[in-house]
């Protein structure tokens, strides 16, 4: 009994929360949407998973999770700027798939994060390939400050103008550039993911992901890391191309031989498979410019070699033979 009357007034602040989001204007809800952005302090999250916040029970996230529920049946297409991390500003589209992650549950892939922040220093050069919405080319500018440099790489559209918003928003100078990476130049076809899950556009004909729509067609510009690298060291490059991993790495050959960078990368079966492409494929490209891969391990949210053939399937870290990767007190 004393645990029902324990849960009696936030249950009486869901029931009168929900009844706003049902008879408030939508100008009263944007507004709400804004006073309760709010992001998780950068540390290392093991095990965290991509719908974190649908099993988080704090009545902060439910309340943000009731937000994008109303963003995504209505159709929203208004961003909600949220403050991250370092003081940076990001405008979300709630009802999306990384605002159900950024927003709702106040991080996206933080172990990945933290691991930048282990790595990247002053005077850098980091290109993102794959750059969405320009989450991570936003913190590698905060890190490599005025000295270095940040080429962020979009070839959808859509995307590509949330990133130049991003950009804009912040007063970064992070150089964007609007293209597919690719293993040489040209043009391709891109297919548009339907909205709600922006960031799977793929090369080719339909999304890789079968479970999402494709919404439309671009021809869009392909281009090599090896031509947006040119004469300049990278440092670090991150890659999340919907499957394009091995045809970009073929990309940059040039430069991955000569400067060694880190590389952060996806690498799922399913994602490679759209451009007829395997795990064993990326290994073996990676093997011949003798790199390692390592996995975010789900019990500490670091680094620990891959173990073939199952891994990596995600999010994985490329270094050259003999890496050590970071230790971090976050």
């Amino acid at each position: 009994m004393s645990s029902d009357l324990g849960r009696e007034p936030a249950d009486r602040r869901e029931r009168a929360w929900l009844k706003f989001l049902r008879h408030a204007p939508e100008s009263a809800v944007q507004a709400a949407a804004g006073s309760v952005a709010r992001s998780r302090p950068l540390a290392l999250e093991p095990g965290w998973h991509f719908d974190n916040s649908a099993v988080d029970p704090s009545p902060l996230v439910r309340f943000r999770r009731d937000l994008w529920q109303y963003y995504r049946e209505r159709g929203i297409d208004r961003p909600v700027t949220l403050r991250w991390y370092d003081g940076l500003r990001v405008r979300t589209f709630l009802g999306n798939d990384m605002s159900l992650c950024l927003y709702v549950g106040g991080s996206f892939e933080p172990n990945e994060f933290v691991f930048l922040d282990t790595v990247l220093r002053t005077g850098m050069t980091f290109i993102d390939g794959g750059a969405n919405d320009g989450i991570y080319s936003l913190f590698a500018a905060k890190r490599v400050g005025a000295s270095g440099a940040v080429i962020a790489v979009e070839p959808s559209s859509r995307e590509y103008q949330r990133l130049r918003e991003n950009v804009r928003l912040n007063s970064l100078p992070v150089e964007t550039v609007q293209a597919a990476l690719g293993s040489t130049s040209g043009k391709a076809t891109l297919a548009i993911a339907e909205a709600g899950h922006e960031g799977q556009n793929t090369i080719g004909d339909a999304v890789s992901n079968p479970k999402v729509a494709t919404r439309e067609h671009e021809s869009v510009v392909v281009t090599t890391i090896d031509e947006l690298a040119g004469d300049r060291r990278l440092d670090l490059l991150k890659l999340d191309v919907e499957g394009s991993e091995v045809d970009a790495l073929l990309g940059g050959t040039e430069t991955l031989r000569r400067d060694r960078p880190l590389i952060l990368l996806e690498a799922e079966a399913e994602r490679l498979a759209s451009q007829a492409r395997t795990k064993d494929d990326l290994r073996a490209v990676l093997a011949e410019l003798e790199y390692e891969l390592y996995v975010f391990d789900s019990e500490t949210g670091l680094l620990r070699p891959a173990s073939a053939p199952a891994e990596p399937e995600g999010n994985a870290v490329a270094a050259p033979a003999g890496w050590t990767p970071p230790a971090t007190s976050r």
